[in-house]
């Protein structure tokens, strides 16, 4: 009984000490969230806004590659939010964006659900331990466009097609993906690009870039699919006309 006693108060003396020394290993000072408020053009707080940490640059230049789950968090109604950081590093990049633009089906009617008013930002290199952060975003501008597949001489709208818009960034690229209505419309909303890198259209592996300085409320972006007829071999009879030579 004395020797069980012993080994149990030494089992909880070796679990102390092994939280003791974890505790020790970390940095001094190092940052386990980075914290900041989105804001319109106004300064009027934006709720509902996801937030997320889209990559690690280094102060000497070059990138952190981290393969570890990405983690998204979404603004309280005053515009606040607090991202977790997987590692302590002293600068990150960060991706704000609204959802919005796509489409409800009811009974089998398809409704649009109207685009928020404010299009996705980018902030590099923010030092998290400097304090809040505060996040401008801006109304940008309404892409709008259509999928179509051509069947013979017809061009026929896809409708609850599944289209992406995309901006390749250097770690974590932005993605958001939105199905098309009856018509085979959709819309995004988009912010002047913040690099070299333009806005992507992607779908049934086809890319299409987006000149932002040619958007205007009355472009439209089509894309194409184009469908082959060709009857299987299984569907021919083998006495069939055709067949015969």
């Amino acid at each position: 009984m004395e020797f069980s006693r012993k080994m149990k108060a030494m089992r909880i003396c070796l679990l102390f000490c092994a939280a003791l020394c974890a505790q020790l290993a970390q940095p001094c000072g190092a940052q386990t969230n980075v914290t900041g408020v989105v804001v319109d053009k106004d300064g009027k707080p934006i709720a509902s806004v996801r937030c997320s940490v889209s990559g690690f640059p280094k102060p000497s230049g070059g990138r952190i590659i981290y393969s570890g789950l990405r983690q998204f968090v979404f603004s309280d109604n005053e515009g606040h939010f607090a991202i977790p950081l997987p590692r302590s590093d002293p600068l990150v990049d960060l991706q704000f964006d609204e959802e919005g633009g796509s489409f409800v089906v009811t009974n089998g009617v398809s409704t649009r659900v109207p685009p928020f008013k404010h299009a996705p930002a980018f902030l590099y290199r923010v030092r998290p331990a400097d304090g809040p952060v505060r996040v401008v975003m801006t109304e940008g501008k309404v892409l709008r466009g259509r999928i179509v597949e051509r069947v013979r001489d017809a061009v026929l709208p896809i409708p609850h097609a599944e289209v992406e818009l995309q901006m390749p960034q250097e770690d974590a690229w932005y993605q958001c993906r939105k199905p098309t209505d009856a018509k085979g419309e959709f819309e995004f909303r988009i912010s002047e690009p913040p690099g070299r890198s333009p806005w992507m259209l992607y779908y049934a592996g086809k890319t299409l870039a987006v000149d932002y300085a040619q958007v205007t409320p009355e472009t439209v972006m089509v894309l194409e699919v184009s469908v082959k007829m060709t009857p299987s071999a299984e569907s021919a009879a083998p006495d069939a006309p055709a067949a015969r030579r």
